[in-house]
């Protein structure tokens, strides 16, 4: 079996290796996890895509279960297994990501990576109508599952990891409004874990338990009779976490603004009635979706020799999904979420989302997913993946990341340690106007300060000084 390499956080991984006197000392993975993630976003990027040890697209990562993707998006064959036989990136500094699979007789390479976008930047060009998030825009899209006619708010979720959940609503100043604020809690089931002080604007703090008010994928509502004290237009909403619970991981699905002493009650807000009264409304979790930020367009790009039977993807997800059979498009929230050149020939739904299949003469299959609502004319449209793909090797290519300032003997220690330079700078955000370094881009997608000196140090001593004092300069809110 082929050497097959593995990207990411693995600075301390270079010392993993053979250290008999008795054979040759090299790097040959024999330690390697069972499963592994890979990172196929740029620098700073909204969009935290990773890629696993099949090569799928995992998506919509939350406030746990940590690390687990909710939406995987891989290639299959009808009526037959797939095993992996290697997976390799084209460089440590290129996350372009190649997989092999035998099929019997036959073969299937995919190769997985991010298309360069025309904007690179994460921060939208306009701001969403009356609402302003601070402190980072970390969510996730279908997390909670509640039950019967709820409104789709309560499926969605904002999370600060570590850090407050801070909204600042548009109001006329120095008026009063009656606030509703919901919680669904899909992963907890313990009550005590999460529990959670919210700061309205002129209304006492609240200390909620969702598992206690409610339980697991049960909708809580609590209303705040909030007041724009300060007379500065902007009504703060802000959760945080309570010190005496042991998760300091906070939630919050959704907020809906009403008018002063209106008599909306909680079974309507949960039933989705409540949207039809409010002034504002905000599905919490959803901002870097729906707030404008550039479109980010993933590639799945799938080549066969000698298959059995039709090529099949996969998408699992909880997001709510539709297929328009006329265009071949698989639709989230009426938007473009999954297209592929040829069209399929069938789509059918499952118990887990939707599995697309291809005509058995397929031999190549190329397949997008789209994050974003600033959608080109032509998004439906899969883009040439072959000239995409040498597109995004020139971008990493010419980044200006400091790779390449330390040299390593060995080419498998310099493979992992330039890997692990892009990681650094994939999981990083853009907070406020500020750098923010993470560990990582799931659950770890927060403030860390105690981590910063695994981020912050590394970067400074790559010659990236400016980027962590202004990193420094970031945490300091926080004291």
């Amino acid at each position: 079996m082929p050497v097959m390499r593995r990207s990411g956080f693995l600075l301390a991984g270079l010392l993993a290796f053979g250290i008999s006197f008795a054979q040759e000392r090299v790097v040959d993975y024999r330690f390697a996890p069972d499963y592994y993630h890979t990172p196929i976003g740029f620098p700073d990027d909204w969009q935290k895509t990773m890629v696993n040890e099949r090569g799928a697209l995992l998506l919509d990562f939350g406030p746990g279960p940590y690390v687990r993707a909710n939406t995987i998006i891989g290639v299959g064959l009808e009526g037959a297994d797939l095993k992996q036989t290697s997976q390799r990136l084209e460089r440590g500094d290129i996350p372009v990501v190649m997989t092999t699979f035998a099929a019997g007789k036959g073969k299937v390479n995919l190769q997985t990576f991010a298309i360069v976008p025309s904007e690179l930047h994460s921060t939208p060009t306009k701001e969403n109508p009356g609402v302003y998030r601070r402190l980072g825009l970390t969510g996730g899209i279908g997390w909670a599952n509640p039950k019967g006619n709820v409104d789709p708010a309560f499926r969605n979720v904002a999370w600060g990891t570590n850090r407050p959940i801070l909204y600042e609503v548009k109001v006329a100043p120095g008026s009063r409004k009656r606030v509703a604020l919901g919680i669904c809690e899909s992963y907890r089931t313990v009550p005590g874990l999460r529990m959670m002080e919210f700061h309205v604007e002129g209304a006492p703090v609240r200390t909620i338990d969702p598992i206690a008010e409610g339980d697991r994928n049960v909708p809580v509502v609590a209303f705040f009779d909030a007041y724009d004290a300060d007379q500065n237009g902007l009504l703060v909403v802000e959760t945080r976490a309570s010190a005496e619970c042991r998760d300091p991981n906070v939630i919050l699905n959704g907020i809906w603004v009403f008018a002063e002493n209106s008599p909306i009650r909680a079974e309507e807000v949960i039933g989705g009635n409540g949207k039809k009264s409010a002034e504002i409304v905000v599905d919490c979790g959803q901002e870097p979706e729906v707030q404008n930020f550039p479109t980010r367009i993933d590639a799945l790009m799938v080549t066969t020799e000698r298959i059995s039977g039709p090529l099949m993807v996969s998408i699992q997800s909880p997001r709510e999904l539709d297929y328009d059979s006329q265009s071949g498009v698989l639709k989230f929230d009426g938007r473009p979420f999954v297209t592929s050149r040829p069209k399929a020939t069938s789509a059918r739904k499952t118990e887990n989302g939707w599995e697309l299949v291809f005509s058995k003469g397929a031999r190549k299959v190329e397949i997008i997913t789209i994050h974003g609502s600033r959608l080109p004319a032509n998004i439906t449209t899969v883009p040439d993946l072959v000239k995409e793909r040498k597109r995004a090797i020139e971008w990493w290519l010419n980044s200006k990341l400091p790779v390449g300032r330390i040299n390593l003997a060995d080419k498998e220690m310099q493979h992992l340690f330039d890997a692990s330079v892009r990681t650094l700078y994939q999981n990083r955000d853009i907070v406020d106007g500020k750098p923010n370094f993470q560990p990582g881009s799931t659950v770890y997608r927060g403030l860390w300060i105690g981590d910063a000196i695994y981020c912050l140090e590394p970067a400074a001593m790559l010659g990236d000084t400016m980027s962590a004092r202004l990193a420094v300069e970031g945490m300091f809110r926080f004291q």
